[in-house]
């Protein structure tokens, strides 16, 4: 039955005709006979009424009729009549919606829309689209060919109408068609079940158009060709070659409809061969012509010349274009990258140079957001690297891009410093809150430039929405919004990263599932990795280190963790390490440099940025949480940087990391445990955390009087005393997570602690390290603790690093090295208690071996721990340990004749019992026998630990005997007559046996055995030296100790210096003890320390045997040789024995007469003599140097041995030792190691230069009266060839001083100057006191001294030091104020002759130096500077002056021309005289002035002179006045001549006064000619009447004081104007 919807289609068709028969009834009788006939062809086609027929039928019965219904609605629209018209194209809308019309009409349709089209009717232009959209979707009309080319051109051609709302309805239409025929494609497709190709690429056929479609498309996969590819003909502005009557098409439109294909139809171009051929041949061409004006173009570029103006606008680059270009490559990239892989390698190296610098911003941002979308697809990256970075001669796309992002990122940072606005910027929009609806965030902070992040807008299932890819609606760019492109750059390489670990995760993670693994899935991974790590490597440090921000900072820190898990999974060692490293460095306070980063940093590409801290980029925003005190290095001092430093927020976040990454990715850290544990230990340290007793690591409990402060100097806030436990666990499941390593793994975290606690050890060894850092030793054993499991694989290194420890000196680290070997043996003993342990004696030997090492150790604490950890062992394990008491001492013997290692280990295991239990049990018989049993289980060879422990013993039994020793001899006088040989007949003889054996020891080839030997020997002579008789003490030294001294000294020189092989120990050897001569070497250091301890300590002693001198002579000899050794251990170590056998204990004398002082003192010059000679010649960089150290301990020998000589210490003596002080401090140092010899202040001394000064002070403070003549002579020849050095560096030999950076090839003299300056104030002191001394003055050392100080005097402008001159001058002032007394009383002797000339000498230099001032100095230092020139000058004044008759007249004319020269002020002075140069001195001038008319003026010598004496005064006056009367005259030209020039100015002041001064000095030279009664000298009388027309022309002058001044003066002429004076 017919529904309603084909019923409603009769009725509205019918009511259509007969609406159309009435409109045309008039005008167009055929339209109306048309639709009448319609009206009836209708109502004949259909069964009569009351039938049932179904509306399938009716459809049928109307399309038969179809060309008859539609006739008159055809011939309606030619009626050009508008509403005719659009009732017709209502009427055909209505037909084709109901799939009446069939393909043929299709056509008719299409060519009458066009008919319409042309008539130009704007009324019926959206009923056309609305037509070509229902004509386009209907199936029976099957629009396809010709007619869908039309009716798509139709469309196009009303997009460019002038009616807005014609053309966005065009433009939908467009998109609608468009869509609708790839959309018949794709159903074809899936109903042909077409697949994907992968045959060859489709070629037209030669001698075919090129345009033309293959004959074997259908007709919908050909329209689709012809649609796509007329597109790209109108996109690239060419003629369409299937869309009829278009000419022209808006790039953008065309972009978009490109863009929408691309987008929805991936199927048609991947399973259709034709469409991949248009997709390289004619969109790929199409993009790359759309790339040019990109390219091309560069912001801020020069234009070009005036006639070019067209070419700049067509390469101009346009937004709309370019932005829906970069849209399309996105698409073309993502999506289509399989099928144009060659095409895709140019599109991604034109996209990268987008991020050019000379891109407009703009262009940047697109760029940004495209490469986001790319980095955000981690597969599509990676087939990228197989592409091409894989490929040989192919481009590296995929290191290219994240190099350019890189780059991108840190030309944002570089280039931010170089916009002044942009921190102001920064933070206004931050202060504003929103930039373009994104939120400002303050994020990064960069050299004090803010750089913010925005909040991107977010779209559809939260994706971002990009700002610019989406402007379709604008014409021009908008300014980019500050932090945009920041954010943007920096999400994408957090994408990229994130993306890269979770595709290399994955890949790995298949890997480890598909056995065996290829080669080819991991070396994507790799190749990924090694081109993209060193930029990220650089991108994320520089983001860690400018981020203010703890999300930022957080998110950076997963990456970076990332990064360096994936490179250890990868086994790329060098790129896990950088990573590491950088992580480490950010979780250490500013400036704090540990060792280990900087080294194992690997080596990157010049271009690689890493940001390096500096106090810049430290924002206000991260807190401080911490201060905390640096860990002191090996050498004892604090971390560079300073001794209090601060952690803050963000560093105990990069902690926080650091711990993550140890925990999830231990098992591929490797070495790298070794910067990452080390990084931890100075955290932990300057967080305070203390280990407990199991090794975890805890807070440490607060002082009552400061809640915030720890006993180690740490202060916490309150942000950081919340997060302490949460680190302190992390700590602790870090290594608890060590039992889930493997064994290689697990050896690489216990080698790295083993390394770390190494460094601790080193740091301890310094006395100012009172407490070390522990961090190593705990964890060492927590890591045993909880890998009890299999403590066989670990227990040989931790226990034996742990042995080590136990041996430090330092008290704290000994008992945590204790403690670790203690609690490690008690809990495998418990771990493995029962029958474990009594069926596996090797095992119990290996748990029980360490503690049997410890009793070796000298310490007491440390014994004190072995022996109670020996007692609770006993009480929990006792049934488990196997022991045999019958004839005890033949099983010990016997077992040391056997070479099974286990049958020695359980004989020595007897011994330790006897000896600690059983000794009161054994007869004195047996004691020899005893003592041979230990001495052979030490001489051994299977166990090597065993012959150590060995050794201890007998300092038990040492004791044993000692505390025994009355029984002992009790016993044996019972036994007297004994036959028994082996049986002993006193105490001594037993002793000596002893003795004996550890001497035998003592030389024994094995180092560690003569160490512990040499030890345990010289600690027994000292303990028990009480009960030894005089007899016994020689045969001690004579027979013991001096033999082993020279077998040790003759196996230092036989022995051999190759390195040793590898023992049979498997000991690890240092590089100090790598051969055998640097061990016998030590040797010879234990043995000599041993004998000058004894010497020093039993001097009362010795003293009475009758032998002592040649004993003294013998082991000044070892001390001799030993000092001159080329080894600095020995050499210093001989110093050493020196001092203490030239200070012995206290109730003790040096020696009893003066040979053997004499004799220490003729070996402590030979060792002198022999150390100071320096290199020969032409050699620069000798192999040994002698070390401050050593040269300073020499020294400091010299004090104890001028006590024991000072009534018989000489000059010849004191020659001696200033012949070998003077060596000493000439030798250079290493200039890479100054900064661990150089003082903290310049003014302060070197240990080497105070003990030379407290040398010659001792000497020069006990001076003897037979020797004082010619000692203070040498004294002052020393001082003053130090003194030498302010000007000349010391040299030694012909080795350079160099003074460049630290080189450890170059050698550098340190602190020479002020060591000059201080002996230049000893010299000025000495010769204050000593000025009258007869020595002194017969070997003028006033002379000396004044010819030493002029040379720094003379280099006043050009010295380094400023001080220097300055406290050469001051002693030069000193010098002469206590020697010009001195000098007038002997100025008749000879020894003063040369003195006048180096006075005169210096003073000029000093008052008119050579070298100019320094253009930088102060107004304030200038007056100082002047100060210094008026105190010399108050100096000739006082000291010269007054006794001029007692000075030489050559030297007084020098005098005179210097005050002459100093009163000229700068300004009236010669050309020559350095104008320019120099400041106006006008006070020098002043006093100058002042002093040559005090000196002119000067009445005669008091008394009655001799002739001689009056003829020179009356020589000097006459030049003094002279020159006083031209420096006057010169003066008041001078005046005038400025007078004149400045009229309306008034005179400067100090112009005033010196005219001043000069009428008043003329007047006083003519009152005083006026009252001499002497005739005056004719040159004379000229100068003063040349004064006279000078005075005449200052009559008019402006000043009325200097009018009454001249007046005063020209009264005075009258008295020599007199005709009787003419």
């Amino acid at each position: 039955m017919a529904s309603s919807r084909e019923k409603r289609l009769i009725e509205d068709l019918q009511a259509d005709l007969r609406l159309l028969s009435n409109e045309t009834k008039r005008r167009y009788p055929p339209v109306k006979e048309a639709a009448e006939s319609a009206i009836m062809k209708i109502r004949t086609s259909l069964p009569p009424t009351g039938k049932n027929i179904s509306g399938e039928k009716i459809i049928t019965s109307l399309r038969g009729s179809c060309n008859d219904i539609m006739q008159p609605f055809i011939m309606g629209c030619d009626t050009r009549s508008l509403p005719i018209v659009q009732l017709c194209l209502t009427a055909i809308q209505r037909i084709v919606t109901h799939e009446i019309a069939d393909g043929m009409l299709s056509k008719t349709i299409v060519e009458i829309l066009l008919q319409i089209y042309e008539q130009g009717i704007d009324e019926l232009q959206l009923r056309l689209l609305q037509t070509v959209i229902v004509l386009a979707t209907s199936k029976s009309c099957a629009l396809r060919g010709q007619p869908l080319a039309k009716a798509i051109g139709l469309c196009f051609r009303l997009h460019f109408t002038k009616n807005e709302v014609t053309n966005n309805t065009a433009e939908a239409t467009v998109r609608q068609v468009v869509s609708l025929v790839f959309e018949r494609v794709l159903e074809e497709d899936i109903s042909k079940g077409t697949e994907e190709c992968i045959a060859e690429d489709y070629l037209p056929a030669s001698g075919s158009s090129k345009f033309a479609a293959p004959d074997c498309l259908t007709p919908n996969v050909e329209d689709a060709y012809y649609l796509f590819q007329d597109i790209c003909q109108l996109v690239n502005r060419d003629s369409p070659r299937w869309l009829v009557g278009i000419t022209e098409m808006t790039s953008t439109f065309g972009l978009e409809l490109l863009e929408s294909v691309l987008i929805d139809n991936e199927d048609i171009f991947k399973k259709h061969p034709e469409f991949k051929f248009l997709l390289k041949d004619r969109v790929c061409a199409l993009v790359i012509r759309l790339f040019s004006p990109n390219i091309k173009h560069r912001q801020g570029a020069p234009p070009p010349p005036s006639g070019s103006s067209h070419l700049m606008n067509k390469d101009k680059p346009f937004f709309p274009i370019s932005m829906r270009l970069l849209r399309v490559v996105s698409i073309l990239l993502k999506k289509y990258h399989s099928l144009l892989v060659t095409e895709s390698e140019i599109f991604l190296s034109l996209l990268i140079k987008f991020l050019d610098t000379d891109k407009p911003s703009w262009q940047r941002a697109l760029a940004i957001e495209v490469i986001s979308q790319l980095c955000a697809q981690p597969k599509l990256l990676k087939s990228f690297c197989v592409s091409y970075d894989m490929q040989p001669h192919s481009t590296k796309i995929f290191h290219n891009l994240v190099s350019s992002l890189g780059s991108f990122i840190q030309n944002i940072f570089i280039q931010a410093q170089t916009t002044p606005s942009n921190l102001q910027l920064g933070q206004q929009e931050a202060q504003n809150g929103s930039s373009n609806g994104m939120t400002t965030q303050l994020n990064f902070e960069y050299h004090g430039i803010i750089l913010p992040l925005v909040s991107l807008p977010t779209g559809t299932s939260n994706s971002v929405k990009y700002m610019y890819l989406e402007m379709l609606e604008k014409a021009q760019p908008p300014s980019v919004p500050e932090g945009y492109v920041l954010t943007m750059a920096y999400t994408s390489m957090l994408d990229l990263i994130k993306g890269l670990t979770a595709l290399i995760d994955n890949d790995l993670a298949e890997d480890t599932r598909n056995v065996p693994q290829t080669t080819s899935s991991v070396a994507v991974p790799e190749e990924m990795v090694n081109s993209s790590w060193c930029i990220m490597l650089s991108v994320l440090s520089l983001l860690l280190d400018a981020s203010t921000d703890e999300s930022c900072t957080e998110s950076v820190l997963k990456c970076i963790e990332s990064c360096a898990g994936i490179c250890g999974h990868l086994k790329l060692n060098s790129a896990r390490d950088a990573f590491i490293i950088v992580l480490c460095k950010a979780s250490l306070p500013l400036h704090y440099v540990i060792p280990v980063l900087v080294s194992s940093m690997p080596r990157l590409p010049s271009k690689i940025f890493i940001a390096q801290s500096n106090e810049q980029n430290v924002s206000e925003q991260q807190h401080v949480v911490a201060v905390g005190q640096s860990l002191p290095n090996s050498g004892g001092s604090l971390a560079p940087g300073c001794s209090s430093v601060s952690l803050t927020a963000k560093n105990v976040q990069c902690m926080r990391t650091i711990l993550n990454l140890a925990h999830c990715h231990g098992a591929h850290m490797n070495t790298a445990w070794q910067l990452l544990l080390t990084t931890l230990q100075h955290l932990v340290w300057i967080l305070g955390l203390k280990p407990t007793t199991n090794g975890q690591l805890k807070p440490s409990s607060r002082q009552s009087g400061d809640g915030n402060t720890t006993p180690t100097n740490t202060v916490l806030t309150t942000a950081v005393l919340g997060d302490l436990p949460v680190l302190s666990n992390m700590l602790t499941r870090l290594f608890e997570a060590s039992q889930n390593l493997d064994d290689v793994a697990l050896h690489h975290l216990i080698n790295a602690l083993c390394s770390l606690s190494i460094e601790a050890m080193d740091t301890a060894y310094n006395n100012a390290v009172k407490e070390p850092s522990l961090f190593a030793v705990a964890k060492l054993m927590e890591t045993g603790l909880v890998n009890m499991d299999r403590i066989e694989i670990l227990w040989r290194p931790v226990t034996g690093h742990l042995l080590e420890v136990c041996q430090h000196p330092n008290v704290v680290l000994r008992e945590w090295g204790a403690e670790g070997v203690t609690a490690l043996v008690k809990a495998a003993l418990k771990h493995y208690h029962g029958e474990k342990l009594r069926n596996n004696p090797r095992l119990l030997h290996m748990f029980l071996l360490p503690l049997k090492e410890v009793c070796t150790v000298a310490h007491f604490d440390v014994r004190q721990k072995q022996l109670d950890g020996i007692l609770q062992i006993l009480n929990s394990c006792g049934d488990s340990l196997s022991a045999g008491w019958s004839d005890i001492l033949d099983i010990i013997s016997s077992a040391t004749d056997n070479t099974t290692e286990s049958l020695v280990r359980l004989g020595f295991r007897s011994v330790q019992l006897v000896i600690s239990d059983y000794m009161v049990a054994l007869p004195v018989t047996s004691l020899p026998q005893c003592i041979e049993v230990v001495a052979r289980y030490a001489a051994q060879v299977p166990d090597f630990n065993i012959s150590l422990t060995a050794i201890g013993l007998l300092w038990s039994m040492s004791d044993y005997m000692n505390q025994n020793k009355d029984r002992i001899n009790a016993s044996l006088s019972s036994l007297g007559e004994s036959d028994d040989a082996k049986t002993p007949s006193t105490g001594d003889v037993l002793w000596m046996d002893l003795f004996s054996k550890m001497g035998q020891l003592c030389v024994d080839p094995r180092p560690a055995i003569r160490k512990s030997a040499g030890q345990t020997l010289f600690s027994t002579i000292s303990a028990h030296w009480s009960t030894l008789s005089e007899q016994t003490w020689k045969e001690l030294i004579w027979q013991v100790l001096f033999p082993l001294m020279d077998e040790v000294q003759k196996q230092c020189i036989i022995a051999p210096r190759d390195r040793n092989k590898p023992a049979e120990t498997n000991i690890l050897m240092h590089h100090s003890r790598d051969t055998e001569e640097k061990q016998w070497q030590e040797t010879s250091v234990l043995t000599l320390a041993g004998i000058a301890r004894v010497f020093k300590t039993k001097r009362d002693v010795l003293v009475a045997m009758d032998d002592f001198e040649s004993a003294w002579s013998r082991v000044l000899d070892y001390i001799y040789n030993a000092a001159i050794s080329s080894n600095p251990e020995v050499s210093r170590s001989a110093l050493c024995s020196f001092e203490e056998i030239l200070n012995p204990s206290e109730n003790c004398e040096i020696a009893g007469n003066s040979t053997a002082s004499r004799k220490a003192w003729e070996i402590w010059c030979n060792i002198g003599k022999k150390v100071t000679i320096p290199p020969p010649p032409g050699q620069l960089a000798p192999d040994e140097m002698l070390s401050q150290a050593y040269l300073t301990s020499y020294t400091q020998l010299f004090p104890t041995l001028h006590k024991n000589l000072q009534e018989n210490f000489t000059t010849s003596d004191f020659k001696q030792l200033s012949q070998i002080l003077h060596g000493s401090v000439c030798i250079p140092v290493r200039s890479d190691s100054t900064a661990f010899v150089m003082p903290t202040s310049t003014e302060i001394l070197t240990p080497l230069q105070m003990a030379v000064v407290n040398a010659v002070d001792l000497v020069q403070k006990n001076v003897s009266p037979q020797s004082e003549i010619t000692m203070y002579p040498a004294v002052f020849d020393f001082l003053l060839s130090i003194v030498e050095f302010a000007s000349n560096p010391p040299t030694y030999g012909d080795i350079k001083n160099h003074t460049g950076p630290p080189d450890k090839a170059k050698y550098v003299c340190i602190n020479y100057i002020a060591f000059a300056e201080y002996c230049m104030r000893v010299v000025v002191d000495l010769y204050q006191i000593t000025a009258c001394h007869k020595g002194v003055i017969r070997h003028a050392i006033l002379t000396l001294i004044v010819k030493t100080l002029r040379v720094p005097i003379k280099r006043k402008h050009s010295s380094k030091s400023s001080s220097t001159w300055q406290l050469a001058v001051n002693a030069f002032m000193k010098v002469l104020q206590a020697g010009m007394p001195v000098a007038r009383q002997h100025s008749q002797a000879s020894m003063f002759d040369s003195l006048w000339d180096e006075v005169s000498g210096c003073m000029e230099d000093f008052l008119f130096p050579v070298t100019p001032l320094p253009t930088t100095l102060s107004a304030e230092d200038h007056k100082k500077h002047e100060a210094f020139d008026i105190l010399l000058i108050e100096l000739i004044r006082n000291e010269i002056l007054p006794y001029s008759s007692a000075f030489p007249k050559n030297f007084l004319s020098r005098i005179v021309a210097m005050l002459n020269k100093g009163s000229i002020p700068l300004s009236t002075r010669d050309i020559d005289i350095n104008v320019g140069t120099d400041r106006d001195r006008d006070e020098l001038s002043k006093q100058c002035f002042s002093t040559l008319f005090q000196f002119s003026m000067l009445p005669a010598a008091n008394g009655n002179p001799s002739s001689s004496e009056e003829e020179k005064m009356a020589e000097i006056n006459e030049v003094t006045v002279t020159s006083l009367v031209q420096r006057c005259r010169s003066a008041l030209t001078q005046y005038i001549s400025s007078d004149r020039l400045k009229t309306h100015y008034p005179m400067s002041e100090a112009q005033l006064s010196e005219v001043m001064f000069a009428l008043k000095a003329v007047d006083a030279l003519l009152h005083s000619l006026k009252k001499s009664h002497k005739q005056i000298d004719k040159t004379l009388w000229n100068h003063v009447l040349d004064i006279y027309p000078v005075l005449v022309e200052c009559i008019p002058t402006s000043s009325a004081e200097v009018r009454k001044s001249v007046a005063q003066v020209m009264g005075r002429f009258q008295t020599f104007l007199s005709l009787d004076n003419v």
